[in-house]
């Protein structure tokens, strides 16, 4: 059963394992499968809690010391934020600027110790009005922009009244610590959802800081964990396994009823179903609700047929059409937008096919000859 798992999977239901026979068995099948020296980003986010699974079951891996050294690395790094994150709040903080947790800074608050959460960066979050001057503040006080020309090209996009970027990627150079300055919860999500993430914020114990409230966060880690590609979702499905050891079921029926708004259901039960299937324990009435629905894949972000062929361009118009309407449901410019692109897009193929199609010689007159 387990030979057939890929090492994604394996890695994923060790971190999810509850028992000590479960986690045993996955770990032997994972040391067996992984190479240690270029498993991708994806597992070793997930190595801080493989190792911690390893003390919490008395088990040890032929791969313990590698592990531990992977641990106290997300370790140090997590104290490097932390350390960022204080100077940048503090920073707002005599602005003014109100800011919000987002993501791994809020979801560490789950996990039975905050180092066990792995963070590729932090997400803070400000109101629109206050964007340009929380970023500002930070380009003054030792951060960069990290993507220099995307930042261009999304000042260009909100010149014409367009704005397909959630926020700012930013950089600390001397600390190598990276923040993403979210104007709105994120890209796959309406303003109107980020409106009411402010108007409802709760505050956690951990950090001091303002966070969504839990209805808002899970509907957020349940559609992050359904539209990327599957070796980023890892540690969001490990997220819903730690948030649902807390959640009520009035939580699962407002984030429901949130994705219902947000024109988000369809995805939104995709991730449950997915959820569901490795075992995270969910309350019976939103499982029952997302097996009744219809199937629905992840979004198709890249295909896998040959280069230019027919499947390929098939595949991979549908899926950037898919992206651009599913992240802008509210925003009907962006739904217009993707309709002209992919009408002008047929129509070219139609005028190579017609120009491809060989044409008849012209037929001579006897005059002619």
């Amino acid at each position: 059963m387990l030979t057939t798992l890929s090492i994604e999977e394996l890695s994923l239901k060790l971190c999810l394992a509850e028992d000590a026979a479960t986690a045993g068995e996955l770990l032997d099948a994972w040391d067996r499968m992984i190479v240690i020296d270029t498993m991708s980003f994806g597992i070793m986010r997930l190595s801080p809690l493989i190792h911690h699974q390893t003390q919490r079951f008395g088990l040890s891996s032929i791969h313990q010391a590698r592990l531990k050294i992977l641990y106290q690395y997300w370790w140090i790094a997590y104290q490097h934020r932390t350390h960022q994150l204080k100077k940048v709040v503090s920073l707002f903080a005599q602005q003014d600027i109100p800011v919000m947790a987002l993501k791994g800074i809020g979801l560490v608050d789950y996990y039975p110790r905050r180092t066990l959460r792995s963070m590729a960066d932090m997400d803070l979050l400000v109101a629109p009005k206050d964007h340009a001057r929380a970023l500002k503040l930070l380009l003054k006080n030792g951060w960069a922009h990290e993507y220099a020309d995307l930042e261009r090209k999304g000042a260009v996009h909100r010149f014409f009244g367009l704005d397909p970027n959630h926020g700012t990627q930013l950089i600390h150079p001397q600390s190598d610590v990276k923040l993403d300055l979210h104007r709105r919860l994120g890209s796959y999500t309406s303003d109107r959802l980020t409106q009411l993430a402010w108007a409802q914020p709760v505050q956690p114990t951990a950090t001091g800081l303002l966070k969504p409230a839990r209805p808002i966060e899970l509907f957020m880690v349940v559609l992050h964990a359904v539209m990327g590609d599957f070796e980023d979702n890892l540690n969001w499905l490990v997220d819903l396994a730690q948030m649902s050891k807390s959640l009520t079921a009035q939580d699962w029926q407002e984030a429901h009823a949130l994705a219902i708004a947000d024109k988000k259901e369809t995805l939104f039960l995709a991730g449950i179903n997915i959820a569901a299937s490795y075992g995270i324990d969910l309350p019976h009435t939103i499982t029952t609700a997302a097996a009744n629905s219809s199937p629905q894949s992840p979004i198709p972000r890249f295909s896998d047929a040959r280069p230019l062929s027919a499947k390929w361009l098939k595949e991979t118009i549908a899926g950037r059409y898919a992206v651009i309407c599913h992240r802008f449901p509210d925003r009907p410019t962006y739904r217009r937008l993707a309709n002209f692109f992919a009408a002008t897009v047929v129509l070219a193929l139609v005028y190579l096919v017609f120009m491809a199609v060989p044409k008849p010689a012209p037929q001579t007159s006897k005059k002619d000859r």
